[in-house]
């Protein structure tokens, strides 16, 4: 998924929150949170676990999971889309709710 899907499945899990609301639970700005979606900025560590917190993630399996879409150096790329299937592979239980979440996006439509 990538990290609007993954914004737009917190708000629907929050009860269809506005975009300034996740924010203001993430602890950061819409402005901070647009730089984000826009690949400009990355999250910082407590939004990956708060963010985690919201969908019911394994915090390092997200992290991880997000490191490995916004590398943009080939071989370090690589290394982190390995590192991701690992972390699926080995914590199967957030691989599960993973798909489950990636089942919903698909339900919810195009963010």
């Amino acid at each position: 998924m990538n990290v609007n899907e993954y914004f737009r499945l917190a708000r629907h899990k929050l009860g269809e929150i506005s975009e300034s609301e996740l924010a203001r639970q993430l602890e950061i700005t819409t402005s901070f949170m647009a730089m984000i979606k826009q690949g400009q900025r990355t999250f910082p560590n407590h939004v990956v676990f708060r963010l985690a917190h919201i969908l019911d993630l394994d915090p390092a399996w997200l992290w991880v999971d997000v490191a490995s879409q916004w590398e943009k150096v080939p071989q370090r790329h690589v290394f982190w889309k390995a590192l991701a299937a690992q972390a699926a592979h080995t914590t199967h239980e957030s691989a599960k709710k993973h798909r489950a979440l990636q089942a919903g996006v698909k339900r919810l439509g195009k963010v």
